[in-house]
């Protein structure tokens, strides 16, 4: 059971008032705010107390949501729950409202409010509960809502309970089928469950339990009535369970072992019982978030009970590990886009492929099936040597498994090493021995590809990374014919430098031979022909960033003698060193040609420059202007503007 703050409760806004009851020294705080519970996130009122770090609803609860501004819009998801909490557990007259509604935007005035008709789904359950289990009459209905009025009923349970056993007689409906049925007080199943079609007074179906024990069902079709003898009715031992969906996958099992062909999921009692149960659990999960309930209804049965003992335990677990890791391998390299390329074109690889998908239809799909019941906790409901004998009508598969009807040994597969299994007994001992062979198998197998998987998936490595090598080339190389149309020859020389490095890494890749050395050389290159390709834009785009600097570095003056405003340049020595000295050397750095490793710290260089010539327009710069005056040296200038370059090319 769990609390406020140990549930999935999310609270984001509260405003939280104290008072002190009069209980005693206890304190009770009311809660007003957000909250969420049970998927639903509303605005909450109600009254709690904090016990032990703990935060326990008593009183009154409202929790609620709506938008007019949604609902107006396009639709609404709303909601509206009440009722009463007392030491944790739900207590007391509860009402839920919750659904959806749009609006066709039309409205009307009555008296001082306007009207807007809705369409939509809404849900209504209602009922009362002590101690958190449902206690008396409770009802869930859907509905059906266009223009404000109900236009069908989809959904409608109604059930008694004393508290939370499910009494005397209840109805379920859909809007095609009705289930109508009784329970004993202790709340077992009981005579005749009916369901009727709307299509027919008579039933379709007729579930006959005698005390919690169905004894047999009676379905109509067309080809004539059918009588299913469900349940053993000597078997030695019967417990009780939960008329759940693992019931109804029991009730299945029996029934395709009478009439293979039957499909129970089409009947109407799966159908309704399932609806009221989905139903239920959201009413559910929104308690249980909240604190402390047992809200479902407990329906119960009666099934013959096959208890397991310790060995047979053991050998179902060992039976599951072994099934789980084998379908693990199997999975891999089924699923595997080398193995399947590979077995095209190599004949032992094809044999590989060949015995891993034998072994996954005739070992691991059966294996499987089997596990199933173990997992969903159903198998001591199911004689298990006729379940196993269901599952394997021919006995096991063979351990020897034969590909063709040659004599040569890759016309087979036989892991010679593994002790073999009695095929015709499907007792749990040789299932558990069959399920360790298949999984020694698949590791041999696994084991003898792996060398050819890898190999073959860092070909496809290269393929990949060559065609994006291919491409990355393309797109650097037609930028630069469209850059190379400029007339100025210091940016086409830094243009061609970077070709040639594009050249010179591209042919360094083509002649190393395939390794990981070249994968990862590889990718870097791909890295670098991208940067390579962002550095030719900055080249391409100096004049635009030269005009940017002496735009910036230009002041406006009154000339007197011509009555005119006109621009001046200022700081004439800083503009000079960025036209003069600066750009000549960077594009000179780009032309000798740059090395890869080095082109980010060129693409710095450039933002660094362009950002730090900005700064300066606002800056005192006397003392750096007089620096300025006789400095030739490129990297002194850079360092005097306070520019710093990382460039090993500049360094060569």
């Amino acid at each position: 059971m769990k609390y406020f703050n140990q549930g999935v409760i999310r609270i984001i806004l509260g405003i939280l008032f104290s008072f002190y009851s009069t209980q005693g020294e206890s304190q009770t705080q009311l809660f007003s705010g957000e909250l969420s519970a049970g998927g639903f996130t509303g605005t909450a009122e109600y009254p709690f107390e904090v016990v032990e770090g703990d935060s326990i609803p008593v009183g009154s609860f409202l929790m609620y949501k709506s938008n007019l501004n949604a609902l107006l819009q396009e639709k609404d998801s709303f909601f509206s729950f009440s009722g009463n909490f007392n030491e944790g557990y739900p207590e007391g007259f509860w009402k839920f409202q919750f659904g959806e509604f749009s609006s066709n935007q039309s409205s009307q005035v009555v008296g001082y409010q306007y009207r807007v008709n809705v369409s939509g789904i809404q849900h209504d359950a209602l009922g009362n509960l002590t101690k958190g289990k449902p206690d008396g009459d409770w009802a869930y209905k859907i509905s059906r809502i266009e223009n404000s009025e109900v236009s069908e009923e989809l959904f409608s349970s109604s059930i008694s309970f004393e508290q939370g056993i499910p009494q005397k007689s209840f109805q379920i409906e859909n809007d095609s089928i009705t289930l109508v049925g009784r329970f004993l007080r202790d709340g077992f199943a009981h005579d005749i469950w009916a369901v009727y079609s709307d299509a027919s007074d008579e039933p379709s179906e007729n579930w006959y339990f005698n005390n919690g024990l169905l004894e047999k069902i009676e379905k109509a079709a067309p080809e004539g009535d059918l009588t299913l003898e469900v349940f053993d009715t000597s078997a030695k031992s019967y417990k009780p369970t939960a008329l759940d969906d693992s019931y109804l996958k029991i009730v299945t099992w029996y029934i395709k072992k009478q009439q293979p062909g039957l499909d129970p999921e089409d009947m109407g009692m799966y159908q309704l019982l399932r609806q009221n149960s989905q139903h239920y659990q959201s009413i559910n999960h929104f308690f249980n978030d909240l604190g402390k309930s047992e809200f479902m209804p407990s329906f119960k049965v009666k099934a013959p009970f096959y208890p397991l003992d310790s060995l047979e335990i053991s050998q179902f677990n060992n039976t599951k590990k072994a099934y789980s890791s084998a379908a693990e391998m199997s999975n891999v390299l089924l699923t595997n886009p080398q193995l399947e390329l590979l077995a095209r074109s190599n004949d032992k690889a094809n044999y590989y492929y060949k015995v891993v998908s034998r072994l996954q239809d005739d070992f691991l799909e059966p294996l499987g099936a089997f596990i199933s019941f173990y997992d969903e906790k159903i198998i001591e409901f199911l004689p298990k040597e006729t379940l196993a004998n269901q599952i394997w009508p021919n006995g096991l598969p063979q351990k020897r498994i034969q590909l063709s009807n040659e004599t040569d040994s890759d016309s087979y597969w036989d892991l010679e090493s593994f002790q073999e299994y009695a095929r015709g007994a499907t007792d749990l001992d040789n299932v558990q021995k069959m399920a360790t062979y298949a999984e020694k198998s698949l590791d041999s197998i696994s084991k003898s590809l792996s060398e050819w998987l890898e190999k073959a998936e860092k070909q496809q490595q290269f393929l990949k990374l060559d065609e994006l090598i291919v491409k990355e080339t393309q797109v650097l190389e037609n930028n630069i014919d469209t850059l190379l149309t400029t007339n100025r020859l210091g940016i086409k020389r830094a243009l061609n430098g970077i070709l040639a490095t594009k050249e010179n890494t591209l042919k360094t890749y083509a002649e190393m031979p395939e390794s990981d050395e070249k994968l990862e050389y590889g990718q870097n290159t791909l890295t670098c022909l991208q940067n390579l390709g962002e550095l030719a834009l900055e080249v391409g785009n100096l004049p635009e960033r030269e005009r940017v600097i002496n735009e910036a570095y230009q002041d406006t003056f009154w000339n007197p003698f011509t009555a005119t405003i006109m621009d001046e340049d200022i700081k004439k020595r800083i503009t000079s060193a960025h036209q003069n000295i600066i750009v000549p050397y960077v594009l000179d750095l780009v032309a000798s040609p740059v090395e890869c490793e080095d082109v980010t710290n060129m693409l710095q260089l450039f933002k660094d420059i362009q950002t730090r010539l900005l700064q300066l327009r606002d800056e005192p710069t006397k003392k750096l202007e007089r620096k300025l005056r006789k400095e030739q040296d490129p990297e002194t200038v850079l360092e005097l503007l306070g520019i710093v370059s990382n460039s090993k090319t500049a360094e060569r």
